[in-house]
């Protein structure tokens, strides 16, 4: 905690306890937010990327459902949200697609 404290990272987990639950907020994510001042942000994907590093055609992940999908938590301290990171957190949430803002105060 002391380290997430003096140098206030961005964290980034899966969460895929919560699943398609785009506003529940995760245990860890609700102390960064009412401990530490961060705002969190549930990233919704798929796991297999079509345009991925190999380009292996084959979605292994794939199900009888559909795509396989992964459900991520990505929290920014408020400083970086008001300070001098703040056109990288814009630009960060205006490129990213899927984020859905959590509320977890």
């Amino acid at each position: 905690r002391m380290t997430i404290e003096k140098y206030k990272p961005a964290v980034y987990f899966e969460d895929n306890q919560h699943g398609p639950s785009l506003h529940l907020c995760p245990d860890a994510a609700r102390s960064l937010a009412s401990l530490l001042g961060y705002s969190c942000f549930k990233h919704v994907t798929a796991y297999y990327n079509s345009n991925n590093y190999r380009r292996e055609p084959t979605d292994y992940f794939r199900t009888s459902d559909g795509p396989s999908m992964s459900y991520m938590v990505l929290c920014i301290h408020g400083e970086a949200e008001g300070g001098r990171d703040r056109d990288t957190i814009d630009s960060l949430l205006l490129n990213v697609a899927n984020l859905h803002a959590l509320s977890c105060a």
